[in-house]
């Protein structure tokens, strides 16, 4: 079986992409170590010192980098542990995210996460500009979340304040589950969700990232190449009084009215001839 296709099993890959990838929640349950070929619990706490950062989250969102050995007593003082960047601590994982990358021909960026989480924690009502993937380890979390994205392919994680308790977001219907060791809840971009760990439990987040993989990033990669042998575009700014700061003088606003010019111009030939459209794309698939 393809990686992908092993992690979404019984689940038909081609149904979840085709139906429901990037726009559309799915609960799939699974068996006790069927990621086991992925990730085990048994593999947390190895190369803890080779990953890229390594947080204590506290309710409220209060959160501490720490170090490995620090992992057991911040789990018990009630905190999540969040692990990012294990990839970078185990080659095996790093082979299996390029191997899914090539299965699904994703031009984005593909992350693993490990959560480590008490009873009672967990994140308030929030949700991720990616696609989060959670593969459920051990002991079990309760989770809530929306069946379709609330914002569709948001630029950044949800801002605090947006979810206060008078938000609109909280009259949102939201879908329950109980995860168990081999389940899998896949979310869109934009969902909101929320988790709470009714035991002592351990989940993996395989992300989807598409920030720097849209078609404005595509358009915009080539334009900037393009503006690069401008010789008008590369030009600085010029230096300002405060006064001028304030209010630019005619020089300035004749200078970037020109620039707009050349940047309209620059769009308009990409837009009449896509010969540059296979070189931006092998950039960013390969």
């Amino acid at each position: 079986m393809k990686v992908f296709q092993r992690i979404f099993a019984p689940l038909s890959p081609q149904k979840y992409l085709d139906r429901s990838f990037m726009e559309r929640s799915v609960y799939v349950p699974g068996h006790a170590r069927k990621f086991d070929f992925l990730f085990s619990a048994r593999d947390f706490r190895d190369n803890l010192d080779r990953v890229d950062i390594i947080r204590a989250v506290f309710p409220g969102f209060r959160r501490a980098r720490i170090q490995p050995d620090e992992i057991p007593d911040m789990v018990s003082a009630g905190a999540t542990v969040c692990v990012t960047g294990l990839e970078s601590a185990h080659p095996k994982v790093q082979r299996h995210l390029e191997t899914i990358k090539r299965e699904l021909n994703f031009p984005g960026r593909l992350s693993l996460r490990a959560y480590a989480s008490p009873p009672g924690s967990g994140f308030d009502l929030h949700y991720d500009a990616c696609a989060v993937t959670t593969l459920h380890l051990a002991g079990e979390k309760e989770w809530w979340y929306s069946e379709k994205p609330v914002v569709r392919f948001p630029e950044r994680n949800s801002p605090n304040e947006s979810l206060a308790p008078n938000s609109a977001f909280r009259s949102v219907r939201l879908k329950r589950v109980v995860m168990a060791p081999g389940d899998l809840l896949a979310l869109p971009p934009g969902a909101l969700h929320r988790a709470r760990a009714k035991t002592v439990c351990l989940a993996l987040n395989l992300a989807f990232e598409y920030l720097g993989a849209r078609y404005v990033d595509l358009v915009q990669q080539e334009s900037g190449r393009r503006a690069s042998r401008s010789e008008e575009l590369r030009r600085p700014l010029p230096r300002l009084s405060p006064a001028e700061g304030r209010r630019p003088a005619a020089e300035f606003k004749r200078q970037t009215q020109k620039t707009i010019d050349c940047l309209i111009a620059g769009l308009v030939e990409m837009r009449e001839s896509d010969e540059w459209v296979p070189r931006a794309l092998r950039a960013l698939y390969e």
